[in-house]
């Protein structure tokens, strides 16, 4: 039966989405407990040692990862997508992916000039310092200016909550949800361990009458083992938390990661929570099946 339309995000959806201001929050406390720590990488002028490899902004997965993270997504997307199993409408998930790249285009990579995450910067303040009249960061940085003052949202919160969540939605959440379907203690039974058990044997009456039971009971279906599509998914999306992780440890101010944040669940929310209470708009992106 079809669920009521509505903006609120389902069960696993909001286990989802909750994972990210814990992420940034337990981050962030641990970088102000772990003295350490505490904001010594930020400064320009510290002349201290970077207190872990992970605040080095040249570590391998900041640089070859994170910095391209987008061509991780577009590749674990599109063979999750090539590999999956056949859809209904095959064209709606490639409309949202590409309408959530769009979205991450216009944030920081361009928007009919320089990205809206630089627009905003020099609009609450902020100018280059080799050079005023400079609107885009990496035309700052190709001269080897920096930015300074002005607000400087999380462009890497966004980046990866962006990411991962935009692989959640596609990917994890509806395998989570068929498996579901076909077995409702699909969760319960993939984190239970199975042990011997620490009640007595059952002989005589007693055991003969468990083991008609037992008999009566259907067989449990093999369970199907997850795709190679979805363990690519999988562990991107992981390596995007665990730099989400980093980032909110190692780097920015609270703020600025809290910006980040909101404005990659408002891209989020556009794509993939408001179409199921506009009809129109639904018909062109449609939804994952979570």
């Amino acid at each position: 039966m079809r669920r009521p339309p509505t903006l609120l995000p389902r069960t696993n959806e909001t286990l989802l989405l909750a994972l990210y201001p814990l992420t940034l929050l337990f981050g962030s406390l641990f970088s102000i407990i772990n003295p350490t720590t505490y904001l010594t990488y930020t400064s320009a002028t510290s002349t201290s040692p970077p207190p872990s490899y992970f605040a080095r902004k040249q570590n391998i997965f900041n640089v070859f990862f994170v910095k391209v993270g987008w061509f991780w997504t577009t590749l674990a997307f599109l063979v999750s997508f090539l590999l999956a199993r056949s859809r209904t409408s095959p064209q709606k998930p490639l409309i949202r992916y590409l309408l959530v790249t769009a979205y991450w285009i216009s944030i920081t990579q361009w928007f009919f000039g320089p990205p809206l995450i630089d627009r905003w910067f020099t609009f609450s303040g902020g100018v280059c310092e080799a050079d005023g009249t400079l609107k885009a960061s990496a035309a700052c940085k190709a001269i080897g200016g920096r930015w300074k003052g002005g607000h400087d949202l999380s462009g890497h919160v966004f980046l990866l909550v962006l990411s991962s969540a935009f692989l959640a939605f596609e990917a994890i959440l509806p395998e989570i949800s068929h498996r579901q379907r076909q077995d409702p203690n699909f969760l319960s039974s993939v984190s239970s361990i199975s042990t011997p058990s620490d009640s007595p044997a059952r002989t005589g009456p007693a055991a003969a009458a468990g083991q008609r039971t037992s008999a009566r009971k259907p067989s449990p279906k093999p369970r199907a083992p997850l795709g190679i599509g979805f363990k690519i998914v999988a562990g991107v999306t992981f390596l995007d938390w665990v730099m989400l992780l980093m980032t909110a440890t190692y780097f920015h101010t609270w703020l600025e990661k809290f910006t980040g944040l909101v404005v990659a669940l408002v891209g989020l929310f556009t794509v993939y929570f408001l179409p199921r209470v506009v009809p129109a708009l639904e018909q062109i992106v449609g939804g994952p099946g979570i």
